[in-house]
């Protein structure tokens, strides 16, 4: 993952000073518990010759002991803090009982695991909270998370349960930007590979963020409710989960939409107002209505 995600950015890299640029300024960390795909990491990052990278045999949620025979995270959010992360969590794997790790991840349940432990046969929210924990702060601009998880993390667990409470702790802290499902029908690997085996193409990939980029908010979703209920005005808000308060141009162009549609239908746009956890950016106040 380290590797395709510098080569991403080295294609997409238009002129010799910006490949320069990335080469210079993005530096890559990971972590790897296999010690089969360890090596394998290591000898890629050899032969493209990444100086700049390191991939750290490890238990990643557990913590490190320089003495104990498994290592653990050698990536500690006491040390280290990120700008993007990036995990593809094992489904289905236990972490709790005599085949998994529990005693030792428990020591963190009070600190990086505060939210909760999610049950001990899918330990996959683990790797989420460990990447919450190693965010840049606010002030800092912030991180960018992204992990694939199957059905079960965002599913999983009565209301009150520990899957339910990292959920809400999540919500509530306005971590949450997307969850984008990925298509269920996969261009086939041209070499047999077994059924489950799948790949996805361009047309996957396009398809995903243009339904991420492009979410338009429809007028009449808007009014829909306004007008049932007869009202005479209505008050849009949304969030920034970047932080930025500082409306975007389809912000601008949606609320000028917005207000044509209810002079309309007679239910007048009194404001559209963007919100972060300490602030907030009205229309009304900015004289943009």
């Amino acid at each position: 993952m380290l590797s395709v995600t510098k080569e991403h950015l080295l294609d997409r890299a238009a002129t010799p000073a910006q490949k320069e640029q990335v080469e210079k300024y993005v530096t890559v960390r990971g972590q790897e518990i296999s010690r089969t795909n360890h090596a394998i990491c290591q000898a890629d990052l050899l032969i493209k010759n990444d100086r700049q990278a390191k991939v750290f045999l490890g238990n990643s949620l557990i913590l490190h002991d320089e003495h104990s025979r498994e290592p653990g995270d050698q990536l500690p959010e006491s040390k280290f803090r990120f700008d993007f992360m990036l995990s593809n969590p094992p489904f289905g794997v236990t972490w709790g009982g005599k085949d998994g790790y529990e005693k030792e991840a428990r020591k963190l349940q009070k600190t990086r695991y505060q939210a909760g432990m999610p049950r001990v046969n899918d330990g996959a929210l683990l790797f989420l909270e460990t990447m919450l924990a190693k965010m840049q702060p606010p002030e800092k601009g912030g991180s960018r998370i992204a992990i694939i998880f199957n059905g079960s993390p965002l599913s999983n667990g009565d209301c009150g349960s520990d899957e339910s409470e990292i959920r809400r702790w999540i919500l509530e802290n306005d971590w949450l930007d997307a969850v984008v499902m990925l298509p269920d029908q996969f261009e086939k690997e041209p070499k047999s590979f077994g059924n489950k085996r799948n790949r996805m193409t361009d047309a996957h990939r396009q398809w995903i963020e243009e339904r991420y980029r492009k979410r338009p908010v429809h007028p009449r979703e808007v009014f829909a409710d306004a007008l049932t209920d007869r009202a005479s005005g209505v008050i849009v808000a949304h969030n920034h989960p970047s932080g930025q308060l500082e409306p975007s141009p389809g912000d601008v162009n949606i609320t000028a939409q917005l207000k044509a549609a209810g002079a309309i239908v007679g239910v007048e746009l009194l404001d559209h107002i963007i919100f972060n956890r300490s602030g907030y950016f009205s229309f009304l106040e900015d004289g943009r209505l």
